[in-house]
């Protein structure tokens, strides 16, 4: 037990020392702050727009390193704890509230990707960043995790520079709110300031509709940069465009526009299966599909079956009429390459390949035409 202790401290001074070495400020102080049951955490003065983190393993070792990360990235409102069952006695107390959490998966009792799918269930926490620290490599641990709320995923062992970085930027998002939202009078400690990431826009009550296994296109995003590089194989991008009189008619109403976009996603959902991973709308409302197997996906079979459902729930009693509907469904992505770049080449290659197919199912319908 000694052994071990030396060589976690060994270690935590290797870390202190490599953050040092590349801040040109010197060293960070870390304040470890220390929490009772009933989750109170203490302030520094000046520091109420801090970002407020909540940090849960059940390794000792990680909640020491996450703490000194944070501290080197000024972030010292850093509570920690060791099970899934103490973070939600913590979430209980009305007078605190966090700004981002870190949750750990493999924990005994409750795991972490119950906890995110039971913090999401808490109205504050709806939009809050939850990124998975996580050692569990399988891409259907991520799935999961992605379905249940996750934004994004980190896998140990951790680069000490990539967390501080989305630490960084997690509190640059933060502060950009904060300033806009905070003045002129302070912000209630029982109020939650949501991060705020660049380009998100939600789309009616989509956000996490885990029953479609729809996330947010961020987080989306997130889940093509982190498949680990052995299943790139297996994971494909859809785009589905929408499109004809009906798309047009009900996109003068916001709540036309939730239930059109909720049907598409439960029409593919169930066309797709146990092949479907997860599921985000774009700013234009163009569906992105991100699919997980082994076996070839044909685009057109996906929407032909998706067309058909949708027909099909027109016949059900209370159900809207999609009979003008035009679906579109590009020819999948493999997803290829290095982290970076990844996800962006993925998904317009996508979009580019579903308007490809609108244009082409325009130039046959002008084609028949002529030759009436």
């Amino acid at each position: 037990m000694a052994l071990l202790a030396g060589i976690r401290i060994l270690m935590i001074s290797i870390v202190q020392a490599r953050l040092t070495q590349r801040s040109d400020e010197g060293a960070d102080d870390v304040e470890q702050l220390e929490m009772s049951e009933l989750g109170r955490i203490s302030r520094n003065k000046g520091d109420e727009a801090a970002l407020r983190i909540l940090a849960v393993d059940d390794d000792p070792f990680i909640l020491e390193l996450i703490a000194v990360i944070a501290g080197h990235a000024g972030l010292t409102n850093v509570v920690s704890v060791g099970s899934s069952e103490h973070a939600l006695r913590v979430l209980a107390n009305p007078g605190l509230t966090f700004d981002y959490f870190l949750f750990d998966i493999r924990m005994p009792g409750l795991d972490g990707i119950e906890l995110c799918r039971r913090v999401r269930q808490m109205p504050r926490y709806r939009d809050t960043l939850v990124t998975m620290l996580t050692g569990m490599r399988d891409v259907a641990y991520m799935n999961e995790a992605f379905r249940a709320g996750a934004s994004d995923y980190v896998m140990k062992p951790f680069e000490v520079a990539d967390l501080e970085l989305r630490l960084r930027l997690a509190q640059d998002a933060y502060m950009s709110g904060y300033d806009a939202q905070a003045a002129p009078s302070r912000r209630s400690e029982g109020t939650s300031l949501q991060l705020i990431t660049d380009g998100f826009e939600r789309l009616g009550g989509l956000w996490h509709n885990r029953r479609h296994h729809l996330v947010d296109r961020v987080a989306l995003s997130n889940y093509l940069t982190q498949v680990p590089q052995k299943e790139l194989g297996n994971v494909s991008v859809f785009a589905v465009i929408i499109g004809g009189s009906e798309a047009s008619h009900m996109a003068v109403s916001e709540e036309a526009r939730t239930v059109l976009h909720n049907d598409i996603a439960a029409a593919a959902a169930e066309s797709l299966g146990p092949d479907l991973a997860i599921m985000a709308y774009t700013r234009d409302a163009d569906l992105l599909i991100v699919t997980h197997c082994t076996h070839r996906l044909h685009a057109i079979s996906l929407e032909l079956d998706i067309t058909r459902r949708l027909s099909n729930s027109a016949g059900t009693k209370g159900a809207t009429n999609y009979e003008n509907l035009v679906i579109s469904v590009g020819v999948a992505v493999r997803l290829q390459g290095a982290k970076e770049g990844r996800a962006t080449f993925a998904t317009d290659r996508a979009l580019m390949l579903a308007e490809d197919r609108i244009a082409d199912k325009q130039g046959r319908s002008l084609t028949a035409l002529h030759k009436s």
